[in-house]
């Protein structure tokens, strides 16, 4: 693919603006973001070489993290496109979330991949410049809904981020657990917000496959006990005989009311009640969980 086909471009760092946002006043947005957001910004869906990308020039990096190594490069104007390669002593990681992005792709709630190189382990990916879900109440604000429309965006939301969850455990590649997401904010992080208010999936460097009667773990570390991760999950590592993904189900009700703005009235209640059940086999499935959502 030949660089004339896009006029100028300028690949950006999407972590670079969640930050700016957080900081800003509820409804302002960065300057620069502001401009994005007007003129309506898609991310392009065309795929990208190894040519492109070795064309860029970098600006500097930031911190993406213990996988990634995120580094902010200019190559001419929009699109915008994030730039990620692997970082540190985890490249079997950042391989793994690459294998699950090239997979999972195509699926409307994932970010697509737009460009990459294997030989050098580079991979390419839209920029989104409303941020992840962190920025929802700000981004919602800015926006001047009406109560109704207000409720109908949220009410979507929370059906992608079930859709999300149906996705994962029930994917092409296996069922997967989101490991990375000892916390709320950890986990509204990993999903970014699109121009028409939905949301996709972004990071997928830890989610590990769940076979049959194997259970896994998230890491080696022991996890905190803040009441966001499942009882199961808590407790000293090498104790622990694993979890599988009915701890993404145990964690779904805090995401929801999160997204709800805590208005999901008596189904949230139930909802609540059926997913934090101590017992993991006792929790709905993700597809049980959308039925119960749905329900009037």
């Amino acid at each position: 693919m030949h660089s004339n086909h896009y006029g100028l471009w300028q690949l950006v760092i999407l972590l670079t603006l969640g930050p700016l946002i957080a900081k800003s006043s509820p409804g302002v947005y960065p300057a620069w973001a502001r401009e994005l957001i007007s003129n309506n910004f898609e991310p392009s869906t065309e795929r990208l070489g190894c040519d492109d990308i070795a064309r860029v020039n970098a600006i500097r990096e930031i911190n993406g993290g213990a996988v990634k190594r995120l580094t902010l490069v200019e190559f001419s104007a929009p699109p915008y496109y994030v730039l990620s390669q692997p970082k540190g002593p985890f490249p079997v990681d950042f391989e793994s979330g690459v294998d699950c992005q090239l997979a999972l792709s195509g699926h409307e709630r994932v970010v697509p991949v737009v460009g990459v190189c294997l030989s050098r382990s580079q991979v390419l990916l839209p920029f989104y410049p409303l941020g992840s879900l962190l920025n929802l109440g700000i981004v919602i604000n800015a926006q001047h809904l009406s109560p109704n429309d207000d409720t109908r965006v949220r009410r979507q939301i929370a059906i992608d981020y079930i859709d999300i969850l149906i996705l994962l455990h029930y994917s092409p590649i296996g069922k997967l657990v989101m490991c990375d997401s000892v916390s709320l904010s950890k986990l509204l992080s990993q999903i970014l917000l699109t121009s028409d208010l939905r949301i996709v999936l972004a990071d997928l460097d830890a989610l590990p496959e769940v076979l049959e009667g194997v259970p896994i773990k998230c890491g080696r570390r022991d996890l905190p006990d803040n009441g966001f991760n499942a009882p199961e999950q808590v407790g000293a590592n090498d104790k622990i005989e694993g979890y599988d993904e009915k701890t993404d189900i145990w964690k779904a009700p805090d995401v929801l009311d999160y997204i709800l703005n805590m208005q999901g009235g008596e189904r949230m209640d139930k909802i609540r009640r059926r997913c934090k059940s101590a017992t993991p086999k006792n929790r709905p499935t993700a597809k049980e969980l959308k039925l119960i959502f749905l329900a009037e």
